[in-house]
């Protein structure tokens, strides 16, 4: 028997998952992961295979099967904080499906690339108060974030000190599901400045709830006019030379409940998870399909 896919996934990670999970309620699909990998009853043929999984120990395993099917179409399915196309098979991929892509990303196989970017449910709670005048909740995973981090610093214990802030750099406090979800509901302007990633689920999630973000620009294509445009976020200049500005700017009169309209109507119209996988099975019908 001979099916559309076989989806080579991590067990853990629920947002391939849910892209796949969408592909299966409109193809024939089959979805391994590292617990059953070796044990998993494959079908006799299939028409296309999607990689994920791609750890040291994983990536024989999964050579050796992709070469069992030698006439199926292979996608690189990368969602990781890597910009530069990443090798994890011998054979070189139809199609690298990649979250961090942008114009700077080497790509070593020359296959056709389409970027994704995260598909984040909402976070979205009917609340009326917003006590918190600016939020950033983030760790310093990688350097490039530190000289952001200490002009946050520097703003919240020097002229924006009057400002009531909800700040969290620490990391036991940084992802508490409850606690993150009251707080940019009730939040005026949200902050983001990448660190391993270009793409961030606090992007979405800030947006889902109608949070004026304001944050530095990103060169992921997956946002770009092409692709999945994200016009809602004000954006700071590299040096933060203008974020004291335009934060009191946002907060004055209070301009952050238009721009906050407008994410989260950018977000229910064009980002939603739905949107994503929408965005993800054009890019595979256009390539492969």
């Amino acid at each position: 028997m001979k099916k559309d896919f076989l989806c080579i996934d991590y067990s853990w990670v629920p947002n391939s998952r849910f892209i796949f999970n969408k592909l299966s309620e409109l193809y024939s699909v089959d979805i391994v992961d590292e617990t059953n990998l070796v044990s998993f009853d494959y079908a006799d043929d299939y028409a296309n295979i999607i990689l994920y999984l791609h750890e040291g120990h994983t990536i024989p395993v999964t050579n050796n099967l992709i070469a069992r099917y030698p006439n199926a179409k292979l996608v690189q399915h990368d969602d990781t904080d890597f910009e530069d196309i990443q090798v994890w098979t011998n054979r070189k991929p139809d199609l690298i499906m990649q979250r961090e892509l942008t114009l700077n990303s080497k790509n070593c196989w020359g296959s056709p690339t389409a970027p994704h970017h995260f598909p984040i449910h909402s976070m979205w709670e009917d609340v009326e108060d917003k006590p918190y005048d600016v939020f950033f909740m983030g760790t310093l995973s990688n350097p490039r974030r530190k000289p952001f981090v200490e002009k946050l610093i520097q703003l919240m214990e020097g002229p924006l000190s009057h400002l009531n802030w909800k700040v969290n750099l620490t990391p036991e406090g940084v992802r508490t599901p409850e606690e993150y979800r009251h707080t940019i509901n009730r939040t005026k302007i949200g902050l983001h400045h990448y660190g391993n990633s270009y793409d961030a689920w606090r992007m979405w999630e800030l947006a889902s709830c109608g949070v004026c973000t304001l944050m530095t620009e990103v060169p992921l294509l997956s946002i770009s006019d092409d692709h999945m445009p994200f016009k809602s976020p004000v954006i700071f200049k590299d040096d933060f030379s203008d974020l004291e500005e335009k934060i009191l700017y946002y907060l004055e009169d209070d301009r952050w409940k238009k721009r906050g309209l407008q994410a989260k109507e950018e977000y229910d119209n064009f980002h939603t998870p739905d949107h994503c996988f929408e965005q993800y099975h054009n890019n595979l019908k256009k390539y492969i399909l």
